[in-house]
């Protein structure tokens, strides 16, 4: 197996550039793996993470994250400077979901890893988890309008069936 560095949270666009200097594509790779968060989840782990004020993450989202309360956040905060997020990008070439493309759950990541790509792995493969943010369970913290919020931000997730909208009193 091979492997090439890359910078973290590539979009497939980026995936693409990468591998076009080297003379591949992605349309080519037997598999392509990617790892969806919840999208619950995922907004309220990155509003924790980015309330650590590490020096690394200095921007506007951080900048909201450290000012406001939770709700405001969802209504205001860039993610990796696009407001809403374009967290399709991370899944879509194009607009076009590949057919070699693998998503991998966040939320079951291990019997994920574990179920699709055992075959490219040698051995047991202990999955490292880094950058983890303290926070409460995002079914306590959420309510009706931040449920709104949280859809209207991650409104293809929804809409492709990765994830169900959920009910909030």
């Amino acid at each position: 197996m091979t492997s090439l560095p890359g910078r973290r949270h590539e979009t497939l666009f980026d995936a693409a550039s990468f591998f076009s200097y080297r003379n591949m594509r992605l349309e080519d790779f037997e598999k392509i793996f990617a790892v969806m968060r919840n999208p619950y989840d995922l907004e309220l782990s990155r509003y924790a993470y980015l309330r650590k004020n590490l020096p690394q993450d200095k921007g506007e989202a951080q900048t909201i994250a450290m000012a406001h309360e939770f709700k405001d956040y969802l209504r205001q905060a860039p993610f990796f400077g696009m407001n809403p997020p374009r967290l399709d990008l991370y899944y879509q070439l194009n607009g076009i979901l590949l057919p070699n493309l693998v998503v991998l759950k966040f939320e079951r990541l291990r019997d994920d890893i574990h179920t699709y790509l055992k075959p490219y792995l040698e051995g047991d493969y202990e999955l490292p988890h880094h950058n983890v943010s303290n926070h409460q369970d995002y079914l306590e913290v959420y309510d009706i309008e931040m449920e709104q919020l949280c859809f209207d931000r991650n409104r293809w997730f929804f809409e492709k069936g990765f994830y169900s909208r959920l009910d909030f009193i």
